[in-house]
């Protein structure tokens, strides 16, 4: 919250070469509404420094940005030079994220006819429903494509017309204030083959998110990069889910990534369902910058189809279903 860390005793501060000099391990510092605390910890992170300290969790809405973090004093002090004191630092403004939006459908249309032709199979959303979405409070879209499209034949240079038609929707979401998440919506199949199968290695699934994050990534109305839609593998998913993100950070140490969970990404039964998925200390690490992504869907199947036009739901059945996602989360 306002740059300050919500589990832990800590601050993002910017990472100067003054701070680095000053934030270290036994130092003390000031909070803004007056405790000293004693640096325990420190550690870079995407153009900031992580100053972890001893005691209880921080007030955010009292030491966070815009307010001010002193030095006290370090454990072996040196005189500053006199053009370049250390003696406040300001934590940078961290951009909250967005997870409140729309999908916007339409490049995804038509996965029957691979790769298909745009404007005639399939369709990238015109700019009016950025604007129309922005216009009433919706600032993040998660726009689907089809792994088939941006790359028709595997292991290969991404698809130029694509590229282009992804770069527009982002340019689109640019000029409305609007953050986007590429979400490849193929339920873990590449022409109706599973990721992890002889013709579609993991490794493959895995470059191709890196080929676009290198293309991509560093479009100011990206939010991050959805790593599939709903895959539903029996247990497949989490090599595929950490070795995609691996090859993304290779690129970008910024964006975040979205990783989907097992069994459709079933709230109600992701505990069960993922098991293995944070298995790797990797996908805990906060500096991975890692959202998960749970759906939910109120029918008796949880299938979202809504079959049964006679089916009643009880006032609290969003929260039950909501529930064991948030309990594994925790």
């Amino acid at each position: 919250l306002n740059g300050s860390w919500r589990a832990s005793a800590g601050v993002s501060v910017a990472a100067t070469a003054q701070n680095s000099a000053a934030f270290v391990v036994g130092a003390s510092v000031r909070t803004a509404d007056g405790q000293v605390r004693t640096i325990t910890t420190v550690k870079p992170a995407s153009g900031a420094l992580s100053v972890f300290m001893d005691g209880p969790v921080l007030d955010g809405n009292l030491v966070g940005y815009p307010n001010k973090l002193s030095l006290v004093d370090a454990p072996t002090p040196l005189p500053a030079a006199p053009s370049d004191p250390i003696a406040e630092v300001t934590p940078p403004a961290i951009e909250p994220v967005q997870l409140v939006g729309v999908a916007l459908s339409g490049a995804a249309f038509g996965p029957s006819i691979l790769p298909g032709k745009h404007g005639t199979n399939y369709i990238y959303p015109a700019e009016s429903y950025y604007k129309k979405y922005a216009e009433q409070g919706l600032k993040l879209v998660r726009l689907p494509f089809l792994w088939e499209r941006i790359q028709p034949q595997l292991d290969t240079e991404l698809d130029a017309a694509q590229l282009a038609l992804l770069t527009r929707s982002l340019d689109f979401a640019q000029k409305h204030g609007v953050k986007v998440v590429l979400d490849m919506h193929n339920y873990y199949r590449y022409y109706r083959e599973p990721i992890g199968s002889e013709n579609v290695p993991i490794r493959s699934f895995a470059n191709t998110w890196k080929l676009i994050a290198e293309k991509i990534g560093n479009h100011p109305a990206l939010s991050g990069y959805g790593l599939m839609n709903e895959p539903n593998t029996k247990g497949l998913w989490p090599e595929a889910a950490l070795a995609a993100a691996k090859e993304i950070r290779k690129v970008d140490r910024t964006n975040w990534i979205y990783v989907a969970g097992d069994r459709f990404s079933s709230a109600w039964h992701w505990p069960q369902s993922n098991t293995q998925l944070i298995a790797d200390p990797w996908m805990r690490d906060p500096e991975n910058r890692l959202i998960f992504e749970a759906h939910m869907y109120l029918d008796r199947d949880t299938s979202g189809l809504y079959t049964d036009k006679t089916e009643t739901f009880a006032p609290d059945l969003g929260i039950n279903r909501a529930n064991p996602f948030v309990v594994w989360l925790r």
